[in-house]
Parts: structure tokens; sequence; C-alpha cells
């Protein structure tokens, strides 16, 4: 690239770095480019298979199935 083919700029020192700055980066895979290659898309992952649930114990296992049921009785108020 020849001198006369870059582009001139004004002597304008904060007026060339306000032009700079306002400019998008170059887009990755251009030389002198700072962006970082775009991550693949991520692999679906392995659907689970449905867990079956336990089937409750049978009636009759535990203690206080069988235990007889107690009725608590109210206590009566005393008249005054």
């Amino acid at each position: 690239m020849s001198k006369a083919e870059l582009p001139k700029l004004p002597d304008d020192f904060e007026g060339n770095l306000r032009a700079l700055l306002a400019t998008p980066p170059a887009p990755h895979g251009t030389a002198g480019s700072r962006k970082t290659a775009p991550k693949p898309p991520a692999k679906p992952k392995k659907q689970a298979k449905r867990k079956r649930y336990a089937k409750p114990a049978p009636t009759g296992t535990y203690a206080y199935e069988s235990a007889p049921v107690v009725s608590r009785k109210r206590k009566v108020r005393k008249k005054r």
C-alpha cells in the first residue's frame, strides 16, 4: 500500500481519537483482529430415563397402623 493510497486525516488529534473509538472492532478472522472466534453451539444433553417410584409397604407393616385409636377427652371448665 503506497503512501498516496492511505486515507488522509486532518491534524486534529482529539477528533481522530473520537473517530477511531467510534468505529466497531474488526470482525474475527481478519488480519490484526483481536476478537476471539465464536464458541461452537453446545451439544444437546442426553435425556435421562425416568426412574420408577418405589412401591409403598403393604398395609399393616408398621406398629402404629395396628395401635388402637385413643381419643382425648375435653376437660370440663369449672363454673364460677
